[in-house]
């Protein structure tokens, strides 16, 4: 009797883990919380591994089942992002794109210039852009090397954002959202026109209300279509629907091509949340992806993502 109850709760207590993966693979992610418990996919996929042991010690094949097959689950979604390679690419025309969250205007405007130079970026994408964090970077070298710019800072908020450019750019409306989402067509030496928005979704993170408005900004992006680049703070990680869905229209997660989807952008000098990918460049067709950089700053929980490129 003993035996066949623990059993039992061996299978009870794997069920959780199948159930999640099962979501995560079919998309259900919709409503509060399964949108913000969704971000922590990898750790619930690493975490597999208790409800294998707990199966294994009280010799439940039914456990064991239910739980490889979480796991094979788990590593269709999780593993492949890992293991992308640039393409062999000759010619065309470089472009190095890089996005940074402010972190309501308190990241060090010296290092976020330092970085984006030695980077070499050509274009920079800005989150959460208060008028004294503007001030801060036109204090530094990205005044004189970024000369074409489009911004739309706000005091004491998280709804600013922009878009500095080496190259000439023409607004174009923005994005509409909660937070600005600054969208510009900039013409680079080749010839080529490439649209580029400024990404801020509204973080999923408290209540139905943040989730609804984070889906209405995901959804209100534009697709892939001509020459186009996301750029920015998804507040989503791959194991989003609504990110995924976005992808699906013909756009490649820059990091994710080069197998660097695992690398982390958010929650940097917080021992909790686990740290968590959610900064992403996304490119169209026609744009290859070469490399993806990310580089911490003093000041903000995000890192600095730069994609280096050729169209």
């Amino acid at each position: 009797m003993r035996s066949r109850t623990t059993k039992r709760l061996a299978i009870a207590f794997a069920c959780p883990w199948l159930v999640w993966a099962a979501v995560r693979l079919a998309g259900w992610d919709s409503g509060y919380p399964l949108v913000p418990a969704m971000a922590f996919t990898p750790y619930a996929a690493l975490s597999a591994v208790l409800p294998l042991v707990a199966g294994a010690v009280v010799r439940s094949r039914a456990a064991i089942a239910i739980t490889l097959t979480a796991l094979v689950a788990f590593g269709l979604a999780v593993v492949p992002r890992g293991f992308g390679s640039a393409p062999d690419v000759v010619g065309g025309q470089p472009l190095t794109v890089a996005s940074v969250n402010m972190f309501f205007g308190g990241a060090d405007p010296v290092a976020v210039a330092a970085h984006a130079l030695d980077l070499a970026v050509d274009i920079l994408t800005i989150q959460e852009l208060t008028p004294e964090a503007l001030a801060g970077l036109l204090q530094t070298d990205l005044a004189t090397e970024f000369q074409y710019r489009l911004v739309s800072a706000e005091a004491d908020s998280a709804g600013g954002g922009g878009v500095f450019s080496r190259y000439p750019l023409e607004a174009r409306d923005p994005v509409a959202a909660l937070f600005r989402q600054p969208r510009a067509d900039i013409r680079l030496p080749s010839g080529d026109v490439v649209t580029v928005t400024s990404v801020h979704a509204f973080p999923p993170a408290t209540s139905v209300t943040a989730v609804r408005q984070w889906a209405d900004d995901l959804a209100a992006l534009p697709s892939a279509g001509g020459l186009e680049i996301l750029a920015g703070d998804f507040n989503a990680t791959l194991d989003h629907a609504a990110l995924r869905d976005i992808i699906d229209t013909g756009y490649a997660d820059a990091a994710a091509a080069v197998g660097r989807g695992w690398t982390p952008t958010w929650s940097v000098g917080f021992p909790v949340p686990p740290p968590l990918t959610l900064d992403h460049v996304l490119v169209s067709p026609g744009i290859a992806v070469l490399a993806v950089s990310v580089r911490d700053i003093p000041g903000t929980d995000h890192r600095l993502v730069s994609a280096e490129l050729r169209l």
